[in-house]
C-alpha cells in the first residue's frame, strides 16, 4: 500500500490573487501615521533623535578647526616667503647696541626722534637677523656697547643722545602690503613693529645707502644677495666701498665728537656740528636748507667745499650732505629677487667691513 499522498493543491489559492493580499499595520497608516511613529520610535533611545544633528555638528567644528590650523600655518610659513631678510654681521671687536626701524634723521643735523625701532645687542663676530615686509622704509644704525672706564683705555659710548654722529644705513623696499601698514621683525618673531610706507611703491626695486648726512661712528656698509653689481652702473646692486676710517686726526679737533671721559666716539659734520651749537644762520648754510640749495651747481658740496673731503675720502659712494640721495637700487630686473632661504631680497649689513676694528 503506497502511503505517499500527492497533496491536492486545486482548492490553494494563487499566489497573485488578491484575496490571499493581507495588508499590514504599516499600509493602513497615513504618512503623517508613520513619521510620528518613526519618531516616537527614535526619541526613546538614546540620541536616537538627534543623531543627524550631532554628526552635522562634530563635522563642521572639525572644519573649522581644520581652517584655522591652515591660516596659522600659511601666517607662519606660507606668509614668510613674502618678507625680506636682513642679516646685520658685527665685524668689530666689540658688541654694538643695534636699532632697525622708524629712526628718521632731520634736516637740522640732529639724529631726529627714534620711533618706533627694534634694539638687540649684537656681539662681536656675530650675526643678527631680521625681516621687513615690502614697502617698509628702514633705517639703521649701530653704537658700541658701554664698558666700564677701567675696562678699557678708550671705552665705546654708550651715549644715543641726538647730537650723537651715528652712522645710518637706509633701505626703502619697494611694493606694498595690502590693506596693511609695513612692519619689520626679528628672527624669533617675537617683537613685531610697524614702520613709514616707502615712497617707492610703483615697483619691486630696492633703494638703499649708507648716509653720513649726520656724521660718523662706525663704518658700515649694506649689499644685496645678487648677482654682481651692473658692470656699465654700479649703482644697480652695488654696496658702498670704505676706503678708510676716520680718526680724531683726519676728523679734527672742532668736529670731533668725545664721550664724557674725552674720548673720541665720532666725527660730526659741518651741518651736525653748527646745528649742535644753535648757530641758525650757518645750520642752514651747512644743512642746504637755504633756497635752492641743492639745485644750485655743485649742490651743497659747494657750501661745505673741502670740509667734506674728510667723509668723501673715506667713503665714496656714501651720502654725505642731506642734497645726497639713496645712491644704489636693486630689484627685480636686477636679479635681487630671491634668497637662500626662499622669500624676497635680502641684504647684509656689515659693521666694520674692512677690519676689527
Amino acid at each position: 500500500m503506497n502511503n505517499n499522498v500527492t497533496p491536492d493543491i486545486t482548492n490553494q489559492l494563487p499566489i497573485n490573487d488578491p484575496a490571499n493580499d493581507i495588508p499590514t499595520d504599516i499600509e493602513l497608516q497615513t504618512p503623517a501615521e508613520i513619521k510620528a511613529g518613526v519618531d516616537e520610535k527614535y526619541a526613546n533611545k538614546k540620541n536616537g533623535g538627534h543623531k543627524v544633528v550631532l554628526v552635522l555638528v562634530t563635522l563642521t567644528l572639525i572644519l573649522i578647526v581644520v581652517f584655522a590650523i591652515g591660516v596659522l600655518l600659511f601666517y607662519m610659513f606660507g606668509n614668510s616667503q613674502q618678507m625680506h631678510q636682513i642679516d646685520v654681521v658685527n665685524n668689530c671687536s666689540s658688541p654694538i647696541i643695534f636699532l632697525i626701524g622708524d629712526i628718521a634723521p632731520t634736516t637740522s643735523g640732529t639724529t631726529g626722534s627714534i620711533g618706533n625701532a627694534i634694539q638687540q645687542t649684537i656681539n662681536a663676530h656675530d650675526t643678527a637677523t631680521f625681516y621687513a615686509s615690502p614697502g617698509a622704509k628702514l633705517v639703521m644704525r649701530g653704537y658700541y656697547e658701554c664698558y666700564a672706564a677701567s675696562t678699557l683705555d678708550h671705552p665705546p659710548s654708550c651715549s644715543s643722545s641726538p647730537n650723537f654722529p651715528f652712522t645710518d644705513v637706509m633701505l626703502h623696499l619697494g611694493g606694498f602690503m595690502p590693506n596693511t601698514s609695513p612692519y619689520i621683525t626679528n628672527a624669533n618673531g617675537n617683537y613685531k613693529i610697524s614702520v613709514p610706507q616707502s615712497t617707492q611703491v610703483d615697483n619691486d626695486n630696492d633703494y638703499y645707502g649708507v648716509s653720513m648726512q649726520i656724521g660718523y661712528n662706525i663704518p658700515v656698509t649694506i649689499r644685496p644677495y645678487a648677482p654682481q653689481p651692473h658692470i656699465n652702473d654700479p649703482s644697480i646692486c652695488g654696496s658702498p666701498t670704505w676706503t678708510g676710517t676716520i680718526d680724531e686726526t683726519t676728523c679734527g679737533q672742532r668736529d670731533s665728537y668725545l664721550d664724557e671721559n674725552g674720548h673720541y666716539q665720532g666725527c660730526q659734520t659741518p651741518c651736525t656740528y653748527y646745528s649742535n651749537l644753535g648757530i641758525e644762520r650757518l645750520t642752514e648754510e651747512y644743512c642746504c636748507q637755504r633756497p635752492h640749495s641743492c639745485s644750485q651747481t655743485g649742490g651743497c658740496d659747494r657750501t661745505w667745499a673741502s670740509l667734506s673731503n674728510k667723509f668723501r675720502d673715506a667713503c665714496p659712494q656714501c651720502m654725505i650732505t642731506n642734497c645726497d640721495a639713496l645712491p644704489f637700487n636693486c630689484g627685480t630686473a636686477s636679479g635681487n629677487t630671491t634668497s637662500p632661504n626662499g622669500g624676497l631680497s635680502q641684504y647684509t649689513v656689515t659693521y666694520c667691513p674692512t677690519s676689527n676694528a
